[in-house]
């Protein structure tokens, strides 16, 4: 008997030999082929599955026992009919052969639909002898040894294709792999650029499994070089170097670095730069530190946001120095003038709040000009230039003290204005 499917021969015209032998061999391996159960002679590619099973069911398109099974390689009952599909189109002759019978693959017209030519299968009932065997075997005729050879380049379990580290949820770092990407074992893309090759087991593909999702590809591969990084398989220095040049292979290790990587990170950063440097995102940020006595180094944006973990960002490193005092003053440093501004204002709130006078108040340059006065740690600094004018000086230590009393500056404002003006 004779049954076609309702699968256009021009479905995935892209697909040829390559992507239908990479079907039918997922499936095979899912099946739970091994190596033992290949076989390659005079053109004739042959996978056997010992001990399985499948009846014609699984010539609808759709039907599957492996969907929502992660560790399966496919999932929606596709390969073994597309992957016929392409390698038939290709000329290849491809014959399935179950418990109960045989199948061989080949163009007809669907006899619901004149002139459109589908898949077929022509079934045979096997005989009794050979019913006995319980196994299923797809056979590939008409490969070339090239075909062949490529077909098992594609799949890690049937080359020597070794990992130097596994991640049990992530997938494997290939050492000897340079941008050779797997899902589930299966080769997907090569990208350029990328210095390991990885086998990513619970990423998707595209349509054609050609491709890996960007997001998909960082995340998974931020976790197999974390993995790797704490077997000592590679270095934080390694690490260091491919954030520093951007790498693609390092722009998902944001999600999975802690405090130890991002560290060693710094210690890798301060070693070239310097124990002060502070990294930064643009000239703007390098300029402003070097006014203020600091080292600015631009990184990319991940390096950066690994290592401002411990350092601090830019901005804070701006603001932090911007307060810092380039010099201190003592008494007999400061002019009379100085002095008797210092002095007035220091009495005319301790008026107020009496406590004031037994803050530690230093008068200091600051680096930035704008800045009049600073209040942290139970300490007031006032900027020495305000002290030419004695409402400056005021006005300066009034804003400082309200912090230390827990007041917005207002009620002292009143309480001098009230005592001024009777």
């Amino acid at each position: 008997m004779r049954i076609p499917l309702t699968i256009n021969t021009d479905y995935l015209p892209d697909w040829g030999t390559a992507e239908g032998l990479r079907e039918l061999a997922q499936n095979w391996l899912d099946a739970g082929g091994t190596a033992a159960d290949l076989k390659y002679q005079g053109g004739t590619f042959t996978l056997a599955n010992p001990g399985a099973h499948i009846n014609r069911e699984a010539l609808l398109l759709g039907t599957t026992t492996k969907y929502g099974d992660a560790a399966k390689r496919g999932q929606f009952g596709e390969g073994l009919k597309l992957g016929t599909l392409a390698l038939v189109r290709e000329g290849k002759r491809v014959t399935i052969t179950t418990r109960d019978e045989r199948w061989t693959a080949a163009l007809g017209e669907h006899p619901t639909f004149p002139g459109r030519q589908v898949l077929v299968f022509d079934v045979r009932v096997r005989a009794r002898r050979a019913a006995a065997a319980a196994a299923v075997t797809v056979s590939v005729e008409g490969l070339t040894d090239e075909e062949h050879a490529d077909c098992l380049s594609r799949f890690r379990v049937l080359t020597d294709a070794k990992s130097s580290a596994t991640d049990s949820c992530h997938g494997d770092l290939l050492v000897n792999q340079p941008g050779r990407i797997y899902v589930k074992g299966i080769y997907v893309e090569t990208r350029k650029g990328l210095v390991f090759g990885y086998d990513l087991f619970a990423a998707s593909t595209d349509r054609d499994r050609r491709m890996v999702s960007a997001w998909d590809f960082n995340y998974h591969a931020g976790a197999i070089i974390k993995e790797s990084l704490a077997k000592g398989l590679i270095s934080i220095e390694q690490v260091y170097g491919l954030l520093e040049k951007n790498a693609d292979e390092t722009k998902g290790v944001c999600y999975h670095f802690g405090v130890d990587e991002t560290q060693g990170l710094t210690v890798c950063f301060c070693a070239v730069h310097g124990a002060t440097a502070i990294p930064c995102a643009n000239d703007m940020e390098v300029k402003r530190l070097e006014q203020l006595g600091r080292k600015g180094v631009i990184c990319p944006d991940d390096l950066r946001g690994l290592i401002e973990r411990h350092t601090g960002t830019a901005t804070e490193a701006i603001a932090a120095a911007s307060r810092a005092p380039l010099a201190i003053y003592h008494r007999e440093q400061l002019t009379d003038a100085e002095m008797a501004s210092y002095d007035w204002a220091l009495s005319e709130v301790a008026s107020i709040h009496p406590s004031v006078a037994t803050l530690d108040i230093e008068v200091v340059d600051f680096p930035a000009s704008k800045i009049l006065g600073t209040f942290q740690a139970g300490r007031i600094r006032l900027a020495r230039h305000i002290l030419a004018s004695r409402v400056r000086t005021l006005g300066a230590l009034i804003h400082e003290s309200a912090r230390f009393v827990g007041d917005d500056g207002a009620t002292i404002w009143e309480a001098l204005a009230e005592r001024w003006l009777g």
